[in-house]
């Protein structure tokens, strides 16, 4: 029987020698530091994006197919918002809601435009000027009896002319007496009128009969311009046609007059 052949210590050193080269070189060929780094990177996007999905989905309680197609907006308070508009559609309009007039000026008001005067007088007719002179030149003889100066539609229109040029020239903190002053008022005012006629148009101005305005305001605070405000209402749908994108909006004018529903609002500029 033939003895079995051991190795020796210099052949183990050179066979393990070998080996560990051979493990270090395959590994190192197949290791990439940036395809590891990257991998992994995706997959820990991919839970977190699953993970955020998931939240969202629950948050507004709709699947993930509604989300992809559709995406929703939740406000803090809790409403979803949409930003497709609700189709409605399905079937027939309302009659209040289908629009046959051509949306913006009319024919009518176009064709009795010639310059910018009479643009402005569409809004201030015959019909609601001969309330404003009928009332003021009432209130204007019941306050200066046998002295007092009756206004007509010429002076009416040039009292409208200095109070528009005013605003235009953002005059409304400069007082009555700098508007008309000689040394640094403007021209054009002491061209159109009088301080003194001016200050005249300023007492006697009026929209009804002062002597009827206690019993009406008591049931209408609206009671001191409610007549020509009535009728300007109704000249604006001859003027004008509004298209089915319609925006109402509000706006805060300050005034330190009296009157019933002035709010005072301390968070406005104009606070009165």
């Amino acid at each position: 029987m033939a003895r079995p052949k051991y190795l020796t210590n210099e052949e183990l050193e050179a066979i393990l020698n070998v080996s560990d080269v051979e493990d270090f070189t395959d590994s190192d060929e197949n290791y990439s530091p940036e395809e590891n780094h990257e991998s992994e990177l995706s997959e820990a996007d991919s839970e977190f994006n699953a993970m955020e999905q998931i939240e969202d989905v629950d948050a507004i309680g709709v699947s993930s197919e509604e989300r992809t197609v559709d995406p929703l907006f939740v406000s803090k308070d809790g409403i979803v918002w949409n930003p497709q508009p609700v189709d409605d559609r399905a079937g027939r309009l309302r009659n209040e809601n289908v629009i046959n007039l051509r949306p913006g000026t009319t024919r009518y008001a176009r064709a009795r435009i010639d310059d910018i005067k009479d643009a402005f007088m569409l809004f201030f007719p015959p019909t609601i000027e001969n309330i404003v002179l009928k009332w003021s030149n009432a209130y204007a003889k019941e306050q200066y009896d046998d002295n007092y100066i009756e206004i007509n539609s010429n002076l009416l229109h040039a009292y409208i002319g200095v109070l528009i040029l005013a605003g235009v020239n953002r005059s409304k903190n400069e007082t009555m007496l700098d508007l008309f002053d000689g040394e640094y008022g403007r021209p054009i005012f002491r061209a159109i009128m009088s301080k003194k006629t001016f200050q005249y148009m300023n007492r006697i101005i009026r929209f009804d009969d002062v002597m009827s305005r206690r019993q009406k305001s008591s049931t209408d605070k609206f009671a001191p311009i409610r007549e020509i405000f009535d009728k300007w209402s109704e000249l604006l749908a001859d003027y004008f046609n509004p298209s089915e994108c319609v925006t109402i909006d509000e706006q805060l004018l300050g005034f330190r007059g009296r009157c019933k529903f002035r709010q005072y609002m301390p968070s406005k500029p104009e606070r009165n």
